[in-house]
């Protein structure tokens, strides 16, 4: 952050539910089976360790130059625009400005402008 870098820290959450339903997907569809673990489950079954870990995680590395964006992620559709919506607005405060050139624009037009035939003229 010092040196000019923007930070966009995102922690993508989903429910415990919606955590259970996409690995049963994951057994059901043999096309995800190598998505899954069976330590998948060992993890579940600590999950208020897991949020609690989370939680102190989060609240420890938040700052105010790079605080962490805890988004619900249930619904990827949501947690993806709201990323978008972070990233285009990180963008936007950059400010950014095209670079100006080094030479004249008319002249540069002119000497362009004399390698053209009349057709390709009256076409640009």
């Amino acid at each position: 952050v010092d040196s000019g870098t923007t930070i966009i820290k995102v922690a993508l959450m989903v429910s415990h539910d919606e955590q259970g339903v996409r690995l049963m997907e994951r057994l059901d569809r043999p096309d995800k089976h190598w998505k899954y673990s069976p330590a998948d489950v060992d993890t579940r079954e600590k999950w208020d360790k897991y949020q609690a870990a989370y939680t102190e995680i989060l609240h420890r590395t938040s700052t105010d130059v790079a605080p962490w964006h805890v988004i619900p992620a249930d619904r990827k559709w949501y947690s993806r625009l709201v990323v978008t919506e972070l990233l285009v607005q990180a963008l936007i405060d950059l400010d950014l400005q095209w670079p100006r050139p080094s030479w004249r624009l008319e002249t540069q037009r002119r000497r362009l402008a004399a390698t053209m035939s009349e057709e390709a003229l009256a076409a640009a």
